[in-house]
């Protein structure tokens, strides 16, 4: 199975969270939008940005996840949580972000993967309308 994303698409409106929302990082005020992924080492959570590099927090994968858009962020395996705005490909069980980061384990978990495609297609459906 191959899903190759065109271009990065705007965010689903359908989100729980408005395309605008922010996080505090670092330091760092962070727009959800300008996240690639985030990645679990123990309890440091790396948060790879499009503007302000990688930013660490302190704070467990689960408690982070559910503080972001359930429809544009889906978590791929116990250490990776991405967002599917810059998700670039998904080939089988591997998915390739459109940035110069590298996940340290790109597959989505077997157990996963159902929800996952089904996140995808919710996502990039034709009939959301894209600000």
């Amino acid at each position: 199975m191959a899903i190759l994303m065109e271009n990065n698409p705007p965010l689903n409106p359908e989100n729980k969270q408005p395309a605008e929302s922010k996080i505090l990082l670092a330091g760092f005020v962070v727009k959800y939008t300008e996240i690639y992924f985030i990645e679990s080492v123990k309890n440091n959570l790396f948060v790879y940005t499009q503007n302000y590099g990688v930013l660490i927090h302190r704070s467990s994968l689960s408690s982070f996840h559910n503080q972001l858009p359930q429809n544009s962020f889906f978590r791929i395996n116990r250490k990776h949580s991405i967002n599917l705005q810059h998700l670039e490909s998904f080939i089988g069980f591997e998915v390739t972000m459109s940035c110069t980061y590298k996940l340290s384990n790109p597959r989505v978990a077997i157990k996963r993967k159902a929800n996952f495609v089904k996140a995808l297609e919710h996502f990039y459906k034709p009939n959301n309308i894209h600000p």
